[in-house]
């Protein structure tokens, strides 16, 4: 039992580290308004709603900065969840000074 778990969990890391975390580094990060872009179609390519909603926004910082905290290899994410904690302190400043 233990070793099918194992190969499940390889299987789930490998999948996580060569096709999701590639596919939202590449295709995520809104680099024109800030936040990350969450309307891909099934081919990957940017779908039309542009709506960033602050809780899908927050997990994904939260997600991208434990990942660069948990491995050096992706110590480059460090910049990029600077720009959306950038993002989402002005999205939420300007909630509250309207």
């Amino acid at each position: 039992m233990k070793n099918k778990f194992n190969t499940i969990q390889n299987e789930i890391l490998s999948v996580l580290r060569d096709k999701v975390i590639p596919f939202w580094l590449e295709r995520g990060i809104d680099r024109v308004h800030g936040g990350y872009l969450t309307d891909f179609d099934q081919n990957g390519e940017e779908g039309v709603n542009t709506v960033k909603y602050i809780v899908t926004q927050s997990r994904m910082l939260w997600g991208f900065s434990r990942l660069a905290m948990q491995s050096m290899e992706y110590m480059g994410l460090v910049w990029s969840t600077f720009l959306i904690a950038e993002f989402l302190s002005v999205v939420i400043a300007s909630i509250f000074i309207c």
